[in-house]
């Protein structure tokens, strides 16, 4: 896979990171995406594991521990890999502090084709899709200007192995920790 990186954070490859803000509506604050990419590959066992203790009927992270991109589901806090892995990341309860939480998850089409169409295909899928997903998962509330939206995506080795999976997840532009749910609801 490869990711939008999280907001406020630096390293992995260096790109030009497109303004794909949604159009400005009068009186309506925006969230800013910001994607630029490092790359993951997901098809590794690192990328599926889930060590973190969740709730048996709701799933929600109740026990942090670490949990693999492949693993992550709506709504999970979790704190992006201080040695920049972006196969695996620190699931925590929304209550604990945190820098990142899932807001979608987009399955993508592959159009019929084998063929990987490319990072930057994908990351321009992204935009659009996780704009979307993430203005649905707030109820169209896109008002907070601190809070970012990136995306994962898959790699060439994950997606030839039918992958198709876009994370969707929300952080604070300047990598300041947040506490709680930004879906509004109990994760």
């Amino acid at each position: 896979m490869a990711v939008g990186q999280p907001p406020g954070r630096t390293g992995g490859l260096d790109s030009a990171v497109p303004d794909v803000s949604p159009p400005r509506t009068p009186g309506r604050g925006l969230i800013l995406l910001v994607l630029s990419v490092l790359v993951l590959w997901a098809c590794g066992s690192p990328a599926n594991t889930d060590g973190a203790g969740r709730d048996p009927l709701s799933g929600a992270i109740t026990e942090g521990g670490e949990v693999g991109t492949q693993r992550l589901q709506v709504g999970d806090c979790f704190i992006n890999s201080e040695e920049g892995s972006t196969q695996l990341v620190q699931g925590v309860p929304c209550a604990e502090l945190h820098d990142s939480q899932v807001a979608a998850l987009v399955e993508l089409d592959d159009d019929g084709t084998t063929d990987w169409p490319g990072v930057t295909q994908l990351l321009n899928r992204a935009q659009l899709l996780c704009v979307g997903a993430a203005s649905e998962a707030l109820d169209g509330n896109l008002a907070d200007p601190t809070v970012g939206l990136s995306a994962y995506v898959p790699d060439e080795d994950s997606w030839n192995e039918g992958d198709r999976r876009i994370i969707c997840s929300l952080g604070r532009f300047d990598g300041s920790p947040m506490s709680g749910s930004l879906l509004g609801r109990a994760t």
